[in-house]
């Protein structure tokens, strides 16, 4: 198997980066592999849990595999394997001496497929502390999708609807254009935050699944769904709605029975972020679709226990908050 390293400069005759039917092609002194070798690659990937660092399985080979292709040697490197049980699907760890004598350097040689191959012939999976875990159409941790659940469970017992889909959490921190020097250091990149649908509310005094208010200091948003429990009072509230053409908002009194759903995530450990400054000239500073969920350790802790690290990181030439 010829090299492939992973890198974020095409030349001339390269497929266009931009086109969803790009792959990687070698320079003139290595081999390429085409789009085909390359979903194959992560399809294997997928199968050993590192499906939510993969992404899409697409044929390119961009700095989603490239992530993986780091994590996965740098696991290599370590004693600790996870190993999953294919008739029950339970986990178990296991310590052992490692076989990898490769490196952590994003680059698919030799060495790392015949880990690759030892991983999926023994049943061993992504072996980092926290494996983010599928929740509708996005990845959390589980502490995120034990408190979604319970929220899901409460606005139901309400007869209230909450659209299961209408949120995003992960962002691969592989996957994130930064400007030159930019530090990031976002609880989406954790999966440890939860964004509901930013259109499916203060949009449309008739459509909209949610309702937002000012809190009372001003400076978070309060959140409310509508609901058919008739030991909820009716109430009016005087909601918040944006004008897209004028770029202006404008308040709405609106009477139903809704549910507070700022303080039943707040009752499951998840709390508002505060809408940022010039957000009465730009709706995508308002904020009030986040929610997320604080954590004692730090952000580079946090990194690590999904499978990344600051090295598989830099790497790929990402710049992060250090400690």
């Amino acid at each position: 198997m010829s090299i492939l390293p992973f890198t974020q400069t095409f030349y001339p005759g390269d497929v266009d980066p931009t086109s969803p039917e790009r792959h990687f092609i070698g320079g003139a002194q290595a081999n390429y592999l085409d789009s085909n070798c390359i979903h194959k690659i992560q399809e294997k990937f997928c199968e050993l849990g590192f499906e939510y660092m993969v992404g899409n399985i697409n044929g390119c080979y961009n700095s989603k595999l490239a992530s993986a292709v780091c994590a996965f040697q740098e696991q290599a490197t370590g004693a600790f394997r996870r190993f999953v049980n294919t008739f029950d699907g339970e986990a178990s760890t296991l310590l052992l001496t490692p076989t990898y004598n490769g490196h952590v350097n994003g680059i698919l040689d030799e060495a790392t497929f015949r880990e690759l191959n030892i991983w999926l012939l023994h049943n061993f999976a992504n072996s980092c502390p926290s494996p983010l875990t599928r929740f509708g159409r996005t990845w959390v941790q589980q502490p995120i999708a034990a408190a979604m659940r319970e929220v899901i469970k409460i606005t139901r017992r309400h007869k209230g609807y909450f659209p299961e889909n209408a949120f995003a959490c992960f962002r691969s921190p592989a996957n994130v254009t930064i400007s030159s020097g930019m530090i990031k250091n976002s609880l989406h990149h954790l999966a440890l935050a939860i964004d509901l649908d930013e259109w499916r509310g203060m949009q449309n005094p008739h459509l909209d699944r949610f309702f937002i208010s000012s809190s009372e200091d001003n400076e978070h948003w309060n959140v409310h769904i509508p609901c058919a429990d008739a030991e909820i009072p009716e109430t009016t509230h005087t909601f918040m709605f944006f004008r897209a053409d004028s770029k202006t908002y404008y308040e709405c009194e609106i009477s139903g029975r809704f549910l507070d759903l700022t303080a039943i995530f707040k009752s499951v450990g998840l709390t508002p972020i505060r809408r940022k400054e010039g957000w009465t000239k730009n709706y995508y500073l308002t904020e009030w679709w986040h929610f997320q969920l604080a954590t004692p350790r730090s952000w580079t802790e946090e990194i690590s226990r999904i499978g990344f690290s600051i090295k598989t990181l830099s790497l790929l030439g990402k710049t992060y908050q250090k400690p």
